[in-house]
C-alpha cells in the first residue's frame, strides 16, 4: 500500500500488525515492526519526526534482543531516518552498521537499500566518488536478485546525475530518459524519477527539459502527499535557479523547501537552508 502511496492505509496496517506483537510482547517481532512502521508508513509519508521516533525505538528494541536481523532493519531503517531528518553523521552510522549485518546474513533487499541511501548521503555531502561507488554497488545487488526493477532503474538515474554532478561528460541517450517515467510501475518512485531526469537536464543546462521534468516532479509529490519528498524538489529548483542566475526565484523556492522541512520534523534539512538561503 505504501509502495502505492497509500500511506495511511499502510500506516494503519503497520500499527495493527505492532499492537498485536506488543501485546504478545515478542522481543523480535515488536522492534521489526518499530522499524518498519517508521521507514515504510511515515518515511516515505513526509512524517520524518515520526519515522525517526519509531526507528530509534526499534535500534534500542533490537540492541536489547541481541537477534541479529532484527538489528537489521532497525539500523538500516533507523539510518534512513536519520537522513530524513539532516543528521548526516547518524545517517552514515547506522546504514554503514546495517550494511554491515545484511552482507553478513546475505539479504537481498536491505543490501541494495543501505547502499542506495548511503549513495544519497554521500551525494548531500558532495562526496560524489562514494556517493556513485555506493549507487554502482546497490545496482549490481539488485542484478544479482533479479528483484524491483523499477527500484533498480530509480538507482541507475541517481548514478547518471552524481556522475555528472562529478564533472563526467555526458555519453547517455537522453531522449531514452523519459522511458524511465513510463516503465517505472512503482508509485512511491514516480516523483523521485521525474526529479532525477530534471536534475540530469539541470547539470546539462537544458533548461526548458529541466524545468520541464521539475514540475512533473513537484505535481507527483503533491499529488501523492509526499511532502519531505516534495521539499527535496523545490531545493533542486532552487539550485537550477542559481545555476541560471535567478537569485529571486531560487529564494522563493528555497523559502518553500524550508517550510515544508520545518513541517516534517527534518530540523537538520531546515539549518543547512537558511544558511544556503542566507548567501543567495
Amino acid at each position: 500500500m505504501a509502495f502505492s502511496c497509500d500511506f495511511k492505509s499502510a500506516l494503519d496496517h503497520f500499527t495493527k500488525a505492532l499492537d498485536i506483537h506488543v501485546q504478545a510482547d515478542n522481543p523480535i517481532w515488536v522492534p521489526i515492526f518499530y522499524a518498519l512502521t517508521g521507514h515504510i508508513a511515515y518515511h516515505y509519508w513526509g512524517r520524518q519526526k515520526h519515522a525517526y521516533e519509531y526507528s530509534n525505538k526499534a535500534v534500542f528494541l533490537a540492541d536489547e534482543s541481541g537477534d541479529i536481523f532484527t538489528k537489521l532493519l532497525a539500523y538500516s531503517c533507523h539510518g534512513a531516518s536519520c537522513l530524513g531528518k539532516g543528521e548526516m553523521d547518524g545517517a552514515l552510522k547506522y546504514l554503514s552498521a546495517g550494511l554491515a549485518v545484511a552482507k553478513q546474513v546475505d539479504q537481498f533487499y536491505w543490501q541494495p537499500g543501505n547502499h542506495q541511501f548511503l549513495g544519497d548521503t554521500y551525494y548531500e555531502l558532495g562526496d560524489y566518488q562514494e556517493s556513485i561507488d555506493h549507487y554502482k554497488e546497490a545496482i549490481r545487488n539488485l542484478e544479482r536478485s533479479g528483484n524491483l526493477p523499477s527500484w533498480k532503474k530509480l538507482i541507475e538515474l541517481a548514478l547518471i546525475r552524481t556522475r555528472l554532478a562529478a564533472g563526467e561528460k555526458s555519453d547517455y541517450d537522453l531522449d531514452f530518459l523519459s522511458q524511465y517515467v513510463t516503465t517505472n510501475k512503482l508509485c512511491v518512485y514516480d516523483g523521485l524519477t521525474k526529479r532525477y531526469i530534471g536534475e540530469i537536464m539541470t547539470y546539462l543546462d537544458d533548461v526548458e527539459k529541466a524545468e520541464y521534468w521539475l514540475e512533473q516532479a513537484i505535481q507527483s509529490h503533491q499529488k501523492n502527499e509526499m511532502r519531505y519528498h516534495l521539499a527535496g524538489d523545490y531545493v533542486v529548483r532552487s539550485a537550477a535557479c542559481v545555476r541560471q542566475g535567478n537569485s529571486r526565484e531560487a529564494r522563493e523556492y528555497l523559502i518553500r523547501a524550508i517550510d515544508i522541512f520545518r513541517e516534517c520534523g527534518a530540523e537538520g534539512w531546515v539549518e543547512k537552508y537558511k544558511k544556503e538561503l542566507a548567501e543567495l
